[in-house]
C-alpha cells in the first residue's frame, strides 16, 4: 500500500474561505471591503516560502493588508502583489488554516460583527479558516 501523500505546505487554487462561523469571506461589489457572507469564489496564489495571495474572483482584485489600517476591515483593493499582499500560512492540526499578513505580522480575523480584519496578535478560531476548492 503506498504512503498517504504529505498535507499539503499552503493552500492553492480556486475556492472558497469558509470561517468559524459557518459563513464565508466576500468583498463587498464597489468597495472591496472584505466581510462575512456567502461564499465568493477566489484564488489563493502560492507567493513561495509558506506565503499566499488571495484573489478574489469578479473585480480580480488581491486582499491588501495596508498596515496604518489594522483595525480597519481588509479590502481586495491592489492590482498586483507585493508586500501587503502576501500572507504567510499556518496550519492547524484539524486541517484548518490561519493567514499572517507579511507586511504586519498580525492574523486575519472574521470578527463576529462581520467584518474580516487583519489585527490579531495571536490566533484562535475566529483567526482560522476552511479552504473549500472548488
Amino acid at each position: 500500500q503506498p504512503p498517504e501523500p504529505a498535507p499539503p505546505t499552503v493552500p492553492t487554487g480556486v475556492g472558497y474561505l469558509r470561517t468559524e462561523f459557518g459563513d464565508h469571506i466576500k468583498a463587498k461589489r464597489k468597495t472591496g471591503e472584505l466581510h462575512r457572507g456567502d461564499a465568493q469564489l477566489l484564488t489563493l496564489g502560492d507567493e513561495g516560502e509558506g506565503r499566499v495571495s488571495i484573489r478574489l474572483a469578479g473585480s480580480g482584485k488581491y486582499v491588501c493588508a495596508d498596515p496604518g489600517l489594522v483595525d480597519d476591515p481588509l479590502y481586495a483593493n491592489r492590482d498586483s502583489v507585493g508586500p501587503w499582499e502576501r500572507f504567510s500560512v499556518e496550519r492547524r492540526d484539524d486541517g484548518q488554516w490561519r493567514f499572517k499578513a507579511e507586511s504586519t505580522g498580525l492574523y486575519v480575523c472574521a470578527e463576529d460583527t462581520g467584518k474580516v480584519v487583519c489585527n490579531r496578535a495571536t490566533a484562535g478560531g475566529w483567526e482560522s479558516f476552511v479552504f473549500e476548492p472548488d
